[in-house]
């Protein structure tokens, strides 16, 4: 199997449902926003393959980077987990962005957006 090709610009984001926090509108919303300048993989979102943890594993090793969206309960995703590891394994720049119970959709969102743009800008 050839080696993936990292996309310039490929955003991965990891993440969990577990506690509520990230939510299906709140990842819809990012994806608009960053679209426009991002190729862009959320699980929830793209992933209709019929082995979805192969392809989850597929966009990760060609993402350029590696977004985890901080929530209580992620340490409870053995999911994340992996997704972390191979991320540090193939040596993808990681970040994290601390998201709190409580915070509104649209605060989150800023925070998430602002977060990426800033960071991506700073690396280049």
């Amino acid at each position: 199997m050839p080696a993936p090709v990292v996309k310039r610009n490929k955003l991965f984001f990891s993440y969990t449902l577990r506690d509520g926090v990230v939510s299906n509108s709140l990842l819809s919303e990012i994806y608009t926003i960053l679209v426009k300048t991002y190729d862009i993989f959320i699980d929830l979102l793209h992933n209709d393959s019929i082995d979805k943890q192969a392809r989850v594993l597929n966009e990760l090793k060609s993402s350029q980077y590696v977004f985890v969206l901080k929530t209580p309960m992620i340490e409870e995703s053995s999911w994340v987990d992996i997704e972390i590891a191979e991320t540090r394994k193939m040596g993808i720049p990681l970040f994290f962005i601390d998201l709190k119970e409580g915070c509104s959709n649209d605060e989150k969102i800023k925070k998430i957006t602002s977060f990426v743009q800033s960071t991506i800008k700073e690396i280049k």
